[in-house]
């Protein structure tokens, strides 16, 4: 091959490779590509966080509700086999004084927050007492005596208990808004749940302090632990330990952001629990509405509506007290009980 056709194969490379060259991206071409490709992944990851966050709220809000709703039936179930139910005023320091002229059981109640000691930060709800089967549970102190007659002082108290099977027993309900350092609570409250039972062991037929049998002659439920003329009873002194297990505790406190829960109507029927001297912050998040007693023919079926407001802001992710995190729930429960209960056709009848 000539010298001369080599070169100008060479020049012929060069050229190809020269225009090759120039036809490639240029600087700014990469800088836009890179702008637009920055942009639509930008937009695509805004989508995932908000739909995850999207998720994540709705999780929260559904979580809370069925933890409302878990508690709430709960305390219906607990309700249904209660015995006696107490108005508002009865869950106070004070009570309800007696009237001086008839010293009937409708008017008077001693006061339960006097009785129990309910530590700073927990507000008594909703009371009742209720038939509590025994033995309580498969605990060794929760079960009968292996021999009654060990002990002649309760013999026949334990003979007739393993026939009766079955003891009073005091619940109470109460919102707690304390929070120490050594617990940690989701919510802004908790609802405990207390219960005085009428034998701390019951193996050993050893009867809890400050329990004495309500159904008693001369005394009632709801004068109870006095006699229903408001003497103290023989040899009773009040309990002195506070002991509770939290139900729930994503519930809410504080006033509706948007509109209060329905009164309690009629209001000659019907008591409002807590009462305004127990519920000062004006607080609409865990309260009752309570049949009040019928009279002399005693307690037949006492309505109760609960109303229970959780708080998701905190499990969503929220600040502030949204409404649209703050589920609400009712239930209406009639006891089953007809303790005491005279048919209103009998009561003014002769024998």
């Amino acid at each position: 091959m000539a010298k001369k056709d080599f070169q100008g194969i060479i020049r012929i490379c060069l050229t190809l490779l020269s225009r090759r060259k120039t036809a490639g991206f240029t600087l700014v071409e990469l800088l836009v590509s890179v702008i637009i490709g920055f942009m639509v992944i930008s937009g695509l990851l805004f989508l995932v966080v908000e739909l995850l966050n999207t998720d994540k709220k709705s999780a929260a809000l559904a979580q809370t509700q069925q933890d409302m709703t878990i508690a709430l039936d709960y305390i219906a179930s607990d309700l249904e086999e209660a015995v006696y139910v107490y108005e508002g005023e009865c869950l106070s320091q004070t009570g309800r004084p007696e009237d001086p002229s008839t010293k009937t059981i409708i008017e008077y109640c001693p006061g339960l927050r006097s009785v129990i000691p309910f530590p700073a930060g927990v507000t008594p709800i909703l009371a009742f007492w209720k038939l509590d089967g025994v033995p309580y549970s498969t605990k060794s102190e929760d079960q009968f005596p292996n021999n009654c007659n060990a002990d002649t002082d309760t013999e026949n108290t334990c003979n007739a208990l393993k026939i009766i099977r079955n003891t009073y027993t005091l619940v109470v309900y109460s919102l707690r808004t304390d929070n120490p350092a050594s617990e940690t609570w989701e919510g802004p409250a908790r609802i405990t749940r207390y219960q005085l039972r009428q034998y701390s062991n019951l193996s050993g037929m050893q009867q809890t302090q400050g329990w004495t049998d309500p159904s008693a002659s001369g005394t009632s439920f709801q004068s109870w632990p006095r006699t229903t003329d408001n003497q103290a009873v023989s040899g009773y002194s009040n309990p002195t330990a506070y002991n509770e297990d939290v139900l729930v505790d994503v519930v809410d406190y504080g006033t509706d952001p948007e509109k209060s829960w329905p009164p309690c109507l009629p209001t000659a029927d019907y008591s409002r629990t807590p009462p305004d001297a127990l519920n000062t912050a004006n607080n609409t998040s865990f309260y009752a509405c309570v049949k009040k007693p019928t009279g002399s023919q005693g307690v037949a079926g006492q309505d109760v509506i609960v109303y229970l407001r959780g708080n998701a802001v905190k499990r969503a992710g929220q600040t502030g007290r949204n409404a649209a995190y703050l589920p609400k729930l009712q239930a209406q429960v009639k006891t089953r009980t007809v303790f005491n209960y005279i048919p209103p056709d009998l009561i003014n009848t002769n024998p």
